[in-house]
């Protein structure tokens, strides 16, 4: 069964390319909190479903794309298929 798992390294340079440093200045950013950004980005083969709120949250605020930036992302371009 395939299964999709978010791609934390990519969003995390995503945010280097922004100036957010770390997880927590996501967390603070998107005001999330930081069991939900940690399971995000550093086990996110833990994560069975995610909310496009918390999504669109942790892209637009945590890690501070503009919409035009979140509306140009390709669904490969933060979700892999693993077989």
């Amino acid at each position: 069964m395939n299964q999709l798992k978010l791609k934390s390294e990519e969003l995390k340079a995503m945010g280097r390319k922004k100036g957010v440093k770390n997880i927590h200045q996501v967390s603070i950013n998107g005001r999330l909190t930081y069991a939900t950004i940690n399971r995000y980005f550093n086990y996110p083969e833990q994560i069975g479903a995610i909310r496009l709120e918390t999504l669109y949250g942790v892209l637009s605020d945590g890690l501070k794309m503009t919409p035009d930036e979140v509306a140009n992302l390709k669904i490969g371009d933060i979700l892999e298929v693993n077989t």
